[in-house]
């Protein structure tokens, strides 16, 4: 997507149009603050601009559900924020209910695992653990590629990066890093404007944004879903 088409960003050098993270926790402001890392994932804005292009063609709800959690596809110029839908597959199978047999097709990218619920000596915590260290290999590498018996699967899950952290304060210099980096921003300029609370040599700073662009990224491409 070119630049033109990006004319709605803010100008990243003041909040005046950004959320004010001051506000409280609610649904609504949570809401604009998942829509305003969303709108600027540019796998949505190219997914928005092939469901426009196709006139009279419904849209792929699968897609929209399951990649961003909206039942629909919404328009990322727009500043009215979507109403997010919970998307997550589980199945249960009760005690002394017998066995259930369920038809699964597994989206690329995508694990399933299963918890055993007669383990009573066998927490949910100590399962969930098991099965992380059994997932790790697979996310030493974001893009790495694996065999399995149908072929190659892929696992991409985001990687946390220095500066991360759960705070509207924060999402608030994550979403003008976006901003910036899209504006093509010298660092020194962006540390002016967004680093004036620190000095920093000229190396520091870089790394300094660089890692918070890095957590910025993990927001705009995934963690979206988990604000709260």
């Amino acid at each position: 997507m070119s630049h033109n088409s990006l004319s709605w960003l803010p100008d990243w050098r003041t909040t005046a149009d950004y959320p004010d993270p001051d506000l409280p926790r609610d649904t609504i402001s949570c809401r604009r603050w998942k829509w305003e890392f969303l709108r600027r994932n540019p796998d949505y804005q190219r997914d928005w601009a092939k469901a426009t292009a196709a006139e009279g063609a419904e849209p792929d709800r699968e897609l929209w559900l399951g990649q961003y959690g909206l039942k629909q596809p919404h328009d990322p110029t727009s500043n009215q924020a979507p109403t997010f839908v919970s998307y997550r597959h589980y199945f249960i199978a009760p005690r002394g209910k017998g066995e259930r047999r369920a038809e699964i097709i597994l989206q690329e990218g995508k694990a399933l695992v299963e918890f055993d619920l007669e383990q009573r000596e066998a927490t949910i915590d100590s399962q969930w653990e098991s099965i992380r260290w059994h997932l790790i290999p697979w996310l030493s590498d974001p893009n790495i590629a694996l065999p399995s018996a149908d072929g190659w699967l892929r696992l991409r899950l985001p990687r946390r990066g220095k500066g991360y952290q759960w705070q509207p304060g924060q999402w608030l210099k994550y979403l003008r890093i976006l901003d910036a980096n899209e504006s093509k921003a010298e660092a020194i300029e962006i540390g002016s404007v967004l680093y004036t609370e620190i000095a920093m040599r000229p190396r520091q700073l870089s790394k300094r944004i660089y890692d918070d662009w890095m957590a910025a990224r993990d927001l705009r491409d995934f963690g979206y879903r988990r604000i709260r």
